[in-house]
């Protein structure tokens, strides 16, 4: 094959021999309801990509767009993953595919996936496609065997519903153009009434305002800070470390620092998920975090005394960790 161009889209992967063009077609992401039991495959993932093309069964939905499916292989268990990475499993009979000898089609569940004419001429009587492991494979017989494709199509490789993808994309920008109207509103009204109390005189016509002063001789004394809190605050060793654990699908990542605050990210993206406060006296007395076997408990282990855990889905942390000293 050396010599041979091949390639790849978002939709295929492609190589090619003297006499014949090899196309692989990826997992079409299918949008439907993840009900239970769902048939699935899993892809594109960029990091856990061992995970990449296993099949499984929707268990069930997660909180933050998540899923979590429980692998075919039974040696890699299950694995939570946003619903952009799953696609329904295709079995032959969901898949047609029309070759011709200026023409390629195909259709999976109804739907075009890919359509155009082909760069050069196909013998169709020689051609052929099957499915394995779940992906349809064709096999184009070349009509000259001197030529040399550069891509499948004599024009760019058709994007899947491109008219669809753009309305998609256009609606999801007139509903971010909302939000940002809103949150100038808002920001508008929040600064209308700070210049409201700004106005304000800062003095009576007679000196300073004699109500101030009342206020500060009735205000209450402040309680003192937390015990704990100060404890934790000359822990100056401490300050800057970060915990990291990643769960077992290295689908999330988990990062808490010294003064408590816990990162949720995507394992794949890096994007954070949400963050949660669980003060100076947890993250100074952790040692160590980590994941439970289905992602969704972060335990965080202190030097002594019992782990705590924090529930990903509530946001809730149980257990009383205790300070090393």
């Amino acid at each position: 094959m050396s010599g041979y161009p091949g390639g790849e889209t978002n939709l295929y992967k492609w190589t090619q021999k003297q006499d014949e063009v090899i196309i692989t077609l990826k997992p079409p992401v299918l949008r439907t309801d993840m009900k239970m039991n769902t048939k699935v495959v899993v892809h594109g993932l960029r990091k856990a990509k061992k995970y990449n093309f296993v099949t499984g069964e929707v268990k069930g939905p997660l909180k933050l767009g998540r899923y979590l499916v429980e692998c075919d292989d039974k040696s890699k268990k299950q694995i939570n993953v946003r619903a952009s990475n799953l696609c329904l499993q295709v079995s032959k009979s969901d898949v047609k595919v029309e070759i011709l000898s200026k023409s390629l089609k195909v259709t999976i569940k109804g739907r075009d996936i890919i359509s155009g004419v082909p760069q050069h001429l196909i013998v169709a009587s020689d051609s052929s496609w099957y499915m394995s492991d779940g992906l349809c494979e064709i096999v184009l017989a070349k009509q000259d065997k001197t030529n040399k494709w550069t891509d499948i199509f004599a024009d760019p490789a058709p994007l899947k519903d491109k008219e669809e993808d753009t309305k998609e994309r256009m609606r999801s920008s007139k509903n971010q153009d909302k939000d940002t109207k809103e949150r100038i509103r808002s920001s508008e009204n929040k600064d209308k009434d700070t210049k409201k109390e700004d106005t304000k005189p800062l003095f009576s016509a007679g000196g300073p305002d004699p109500n101030e002063k009342e206020e500060k001789q009735n205000k209450p004394q402040q309680n003192k800070s937390d015990p704990e809190a100060e404890k934790a605050a000359n822990f100056s060793w401490a300050s800057g470390i970060i915990l990291e654990a990643k769960s077992m699908d290295d689908t999330l990542t988990a990062t808490l620092n010294s003064k408590g605050t816990l990162h949720l990210k995507d394992g794949d993206t890096g994007d954070v998920l949400f963050e949660a406060e669980l003060g100076p006296k947890v993250g100074l007395a952790a040692m160590a975090i980590e994941f439970s076997e289905i992602s969704y408990e972060l335990f965080v282990i202190p030097a002594h005394g019992p782990a705590g855990s924090f529930n990903l889905e509530t946001k809730e942390f149980y257990g009383d960790v205790n300070l090393p000293y």
